[in-house]
């Protein structure tokens, strides 16, 4: 038997209107990307629509792991063509932390795995094709 246990996130958003962050333009000085967590990155249509996973992860700091995903190729090929890239991080305990595989909706549960533990460290939960 498989057991599963779930971890309910708080998706970070930006601005005052709570909009999802332009993975690109997210600036990676705010204060809940210092810490470590959860993240996800994925392309939409620039209207929000066809929502597709091009990475979860976690790390810590994720301003640290942010960074370092702006220059991979394999997550920033899913931007362009009118699809903007966006991303958005969750605080977990660091025993609980995984990725979904898709897009968040502002909360949405995560399955549990260990996550590593050094600073500096970002490791993968789900990397799109």
């Amino acid at each position: 038997m498989v057991q599963s246990s779930q971890l309910k996130v708080s998706w970070a958003a930006c601005g005052n209107d709570g909009h999802w962050c332009d993975f690109l333009l997210v600036k990676l000085d705010s204060d809940s990307l210092s810490k470590g967590g959860v993240y996800v990155i994925w392309s939409e249509n620039a209207d929000g629509s066809g929502k597709t996973a091009a990475y979860a992860g976690q790390g810590k700091p994720i301003a640290d792991c942010l960074a370092r995903h702006r220059d991979e190729v394999k997550i920033t090929r899913h931007g362009g063509n009118d699809r903007v890239l966006r991303a958005t991080n969750g605080r977990s305990a660091l025993g609980r932390r995984a990725g979904s595989g898709t897009a968040p909706s502002k909360d949405s549960a995560i399955g549990a795995q260990q996550a590593p533990t050094a600073p500096g460290a970002c490791s993968p939960c789900v990397t799109a094709p």
